[in-house]
């Protein structure tokens, strides 16, 4: 997965907005100024990120999982009314 100006790049141009990059890009690096951010190492940046990572793939699964289970019992649901709605008649 791109990170940072890669990132930032890929979605402008995804979008078609390649002119937007720079102001985006200074409005990036201003926020980043004015809120005070941490100023991290490497070490620490690279913690941050596995972390990150690690979070983002356990919550994907977990939302695939539930998608997947929703999908079934609507499935179920539909089936039900089908064959409830067939022995009627």
């Amino acid at each position: 997965m791109p990170m940072g100006k890669e990132h930032r790049l890929i979605v402008c141009e995804r979008n078609d907005e390649s002119n937007l990059f720079k102001s985006r890009k200074t409005k990036i690096e201003t926020s980043i100024i004015n809120e005070d951010y941490l100023n991290l190492d490497k070490k620490e940046h690279h913690a941050i990120r596995v972390i990150a990572n690690s979070l983002y793939k356990k919550y994907k699964n977990r939302i695939g999982v539930i998608t997947r289970f929703v999908q079934t019992v609507g499935r179920s649901i539909r089936w039900a009314q089908i064959t409830t709605t067939n022995s009627i008649d």
